[in-house]
């Protein structure tokens, strides 16, 4: 009798740590829960961040209020959707889908890179996403994917890349402005001296360009300038070529060479392409069409001298072409006179 009774103690202490360890599990899943609705209430609140929730298969069972604004999906839309459903082109889906069973299985850390989502309407959505893999209950895995929003930032890159292309180029032709030439003519200097290369320094000037203007009004001597400036572009396209526009009607072209035996060709060529350009200018006589002067400087490696002298010297050749009739060209180192 006395076992009997020790038999039934030792069952109603069972009994009550059983219902002490429901109670206990119970508690833990009410924690649990609680503090999954406090997270997700906090990522519906989080400003700027796209939180996604996965589960094991990949299929959408969380999407935060921010999905909506970034994706423009409502969460009806998309729950029960796969990731790669939802973001990735049909032709990479299967790839990608693989990749995510990997790293779920291998449980290895994936890194947070940048990509570019797809928002519902087709367009693009840059973000900086990081995937974290999160241990459910029962021994099941979940996937948490949280997108930053980066639009904004791109906004302000897009704009400060203009502001700063529009910094160094002159509004008009798109070309270099002087305060560029400014910040680049030392630098490309010490570099032909350092190479031991020529650096060819030439001005142009439109002739009597005051006379168009009078003539055919200033929108027509703007397009002129256009014109103009698109032809020095297509023929000074190398990396290293500069073109610049100093003001007015007068550019400065800058580039270096290892032998600037075919410089005098280039430029002949040059004045002969903006002559074919074939453009009205009854008062640029005895041509009649647009022409264009220029100056030359070849400034060799073994010389120390300043961007001033290179300026002073290609003006002073630029004013000797006007003087011997303008549309040619004169190198400084060829006047008799200097």
């Amino acid at each position: 009798m006395k076992h009997q009774g020790d038999l039934k103690e030792e069952l109603r202490k069972l009994r009550q740590e059983n219902l002490r360890l429901a109670d206990e599990n119970q508690r833990i899943l009410r924690q649990r829960d609680e503090t999954t609705r406090i997270f997700r209430d906090l990522f519906d609140k989080t400003p700027h961040i796209a939180v996604q929730g996965y589960s094991r298969q990949r299929k959408l069972i969380y999407w935060n209020r921010y999905c909506e604004e970034l994706y423009g999906y409502s969460k009806d839309e998309v729950l029960g959707q796969t990731w790669e459903e939802l973001f990735i082109p049909e032709e990479m889906r299967q790839s990608a889908a693989k990749k995510i069973d990997t790293w779920v299985e291998q449980g290895d850390i994936m890194p947070a890179i940048e990509v570019v989502r797809r928002h519902k309407d087709g367009s693009q959505v840059p973000v900086y996403s990081q995937h974290v893999l999160v241990h459910a209950g029962h021994g099941g895995k979940e996937i948490y994917c949280l997108d930053i929003d980066l639009r904004e930032l791109k906004r302000s890159e897009d704009l400060l890349e203009k502001t700063l292309i529009l910094s160094v180029t002159d509004p008009l032709t798109g070309l270099y402005n002087r305060g560029y030439y400014n910040q680049t003519v030392v630098n490309e200097m010490h570099r032909a001296h350092r190479d031991g290369k020529v650096l060819v320094y030439a001005m142009l000037d439109l002739d009597y360009f005051k006379k168009y203007n009078d003539t055919y009004g200033h929108l027509k001597g703007d397009e002129l300038l256009i014109r103009l400036a698109t032809l020095l572009k297509n023929h000074l396209a190398r990396a290293g070529d500069y073109v610049f526009r100093m003001g007015g009607e007068e550019f400065l072209v800058l580039y270096a060479i290892d032998d600037p035996t075919d410089v005098p060709l280039m430029m002949n060529n040059l004045l002969m392409a903006i002559e074919d350009m074939n453009i009205d200018h009854r008062k640029n006589q005895p041509y009649g069409r647009v022409t264009s002067s220029a100056g030359v400087y070849l400034h060799r490696p073994e010389e120390n001298l300043s961007a001033d002298d290179l300026y002073s010297r290609a003006d002073r050749a630029l004013y000797a072409a006007k003087a011997q009739g303008r549309n040619c060209c004169v190198f400084f180192h060829e006047m008799t006179t200097v």
